[in-house]
């Protein structure tokens, strides 16, 4: 596997480690539980010769040092992959990059046939449809990626369509599995057992959001949502905290960051300072607290290629409320296993938290209906899917 943007050993939700750093980790342990082995190759500015970590038994994360520039680190990183292939006499069966930057490290490794099976996880394209960041480059790159792979993996219908919006000919090279979840992590708990090992008031609202601190995630639309809440019920002010996971609050370079601030002034200016609070990330050993604690789970993101969180949440019988934003609409049947709102539609997302607040019944039922579908997304049968993939990829190239 390729994950030239971060390393799926990172802290998810600091920097750029976020759902596709919980994807590669998902599906590498469902390949090794079955029985296969996998090399995932991932840059790194903070070793100066490539740096080979054991995870488990037949899983290594394999560090190569780049700085710099991250299209001029591609050849770099590449010839340092041919050149530890041919040193260690590794034989692979298939290559399989995610993200854009992958896909063109792959492009240009001296494959031999072996078949390559790419993920975007996300669109140069959408990027520059929803939040206007338009990246020519990266929009031109991933249409040769699309031409060029062997096999597209999307998420979800929609991801399909917007790969072959892109390039129509894709039709027969598009595979759509998607993400899954390991049930032995992602589970129900108690909720007050869980407010109370994480220090949480009994008695308050808690409303919780979980992802990097990105434009993409949208939280503004939830922090105007909150402040139209606690405008109609000013009774709620002092009851109702609105938790938001994610990013390194250790680092003076977080507060620095454009969205951050961004972020932070808009609380200030809205009087919700002692409403909303910054937890940073969190591991995936303690996320199940979070989403059993909590009363809703939000998702306002502008846009997600699948949304893990929404997963993850479901899987913990949490009550999601989530944006009509590409993956969540996939996973979530509106108003039996979540609840979905149009994208920045503040005013609707803020009668949708006034009647779920009101209605703890409803919270509940939703998370019972939530866990349910979550099973239809184990990371085993996942798996084993893309392994099927990865079999019929590798007869069709051999010859």
């Amino acid at each position: 596997m390729i994950s030239y943007w971060s390393s799926p050993l990172a802290r998810v939700g600091v920097w750029e480690a976020g759902g596709m750093n919980v994807y590669i980790s998902g599906l590498s342990q469902g390949l090794i539980d079955l029985g296969h082995k996998v090399d995932i190759y991932t840059k790194s500015p903070n070793c100066k010769e490539i740096k080979i970590t054991n995870v488990v038994k037949n899983l290594r994360v394999i560090h190569i040092p780049i700085y710099g520039n991250l299209y001029a680190g591609v050849p770099t990183f590449t010839h340092k992959i041919e050149e530890l292939i041919q040193k260690e006499n590794i034989s692979y069966d298939v290559f399989h990059s995610h993200y854009f930057y992958s896909g063109l490290i792959v492009e240009n490794l001296k494959k031999d046939h072996i078949p390559w099976v790419h993920n975007s996880h996300s669109y140069g394209i959408l990027k520059a449809k929803t939040i206007g960041i338009i990246d020519k480059k990266r929009i031109k790159y991933e249409k040769e990626i699309f031409q060029r792979a062997d096999a597209l993996i999307v998420s979800t219908y929609a991801e399909r369509e917007v790969v072959l919006e892109e390039y129509p000919k894709a039709s027969e090279k598009i595979y759509l599995i998607s993400p899954g979840i390991d049930h032995n992590i992602f589970k129900p708990l108690d909720k007050y057992k869980s407010r109370q090992k994480l220090n949480l008031s009994r008695n308050k609202i808690y409303i919780l959001f979980v992802g990097r601190i990105d434009p993409v995630k949208g939280i503004p639309s939830l922090i105007t949502a909150v402040q139209k809440l606690l405008q109609s019920e000013p009774n709620l002010k002092s009851n109702l905290e609105v938790l938001l996971i994610g990013g390194d609050i250790s680092s003076k370079k977080f507060w620095k960051q454009k969205e951050v601030k961004m972020i932070k002034d808009l609380i200030q200016k809205v009087n919700l300072s002692g409403n909303i609070r910054f937890l940073g990330s969190r591991s995936n050993t303690v996320l199940p607290y979070y989403y059993s604690a909590c009363d809703i789970v939000v998702l306002p993101s502008v846009y997600e290629s699948f949304g893990l969180v929404v997963l993850e949440a479901m899987a913990c019988r949490a009550c999601v409320v989530a944006s009509k934003a590409g993956g969540p609409e996939y996973l979530i049947q509106d108003g039996k296993n979540g609840l979905l709102f149009d994208r920045e539609n503040t005013a609707q997302l803020n009668r949708i938290l006034k009647d779920l607040i009101h209605n703890p019944g409803k919270r509940e039922k939703i998370g019972k209906n939530a866990v349910t579908r979550s099973f239809d997304f184990c990371w085993s049968t996942q798996a084993e899917k893309v392994v099927s993939l990865y079999g019929k990829m590798m007869k069709r190239t051999s010859y």
